[in-house]
């Protein structure tokens, strides 16, 4: 099976995952706060204190960060690529590895899900975020479904 590295994050991926995103995160990022996807791969590198890039192989898959909102709470996010289809099972594998390490710096993340990216909340439902009643939000005023992870949640959800 293929592996996913996953490694700090530059300005070259989030440029280079600008251009390969999924059209699902676009359309997400728009909705949300009103941003094209260059411009929300560079915030999320300039605005989150850690972020990674997960590539398998030459393939880039996503960029994930946290933004520190204050007292081990943060505003965590992921955008993905189109070679994510294609990787599908060591993307997934990954972020079951990689979220419980996360969870060891932060105590809860939180962010909101737009509701017609059904692929991103079945992924959430698995890795045990808790989500909530879509309710309109962001710069389009469309459902989006909020979340909240715990690292109680996460750890009894991956054990299934």
């Amino acid at each position: 099976m293929t592996e996913v590295k996953i490694t700090p994050s530059t300005l070259g991926d989030a440029v280079e995952l600008s251009v390969l995103m999924r059209e699902e995160d676009r359309a997400e990022v728009a909705a949300a706060v009103g941003w094209d996807a260059e411009e929300a791969t560079r915030r999320g590198l300039a605005d989150s204190v850690e972020c990674w890039t997960m590539r398998a192989e030459d393939d880039l898959l996503a960029m994930y960060g946290v933004v520190d909102l204050g007292g081990k709470i943060g505003l965590g996010w992921l955008l993905s690529a189109d070679a994510v289809e294609e990787n599908a099972r060591a993307f997934w594998l990954a972020c079951k590895r990689e979220l419980p390490a996360l969870l060891e710096r932060w105590d809860v993340l939180y962010n909101a899900i737009d509701c017609r990216h059904a692929k991103a909340l079945r992924w959430a439902e698995h890795l045990g975020f808790e989500l909530f009643e879509p309710e309109l939000y962001g710069a389009l005023g469309i459902p989006f479904r909020p979340f909240i992870v715990r690292k109680e949640g996460v750890l009894c959800a991956l054990q299934r």
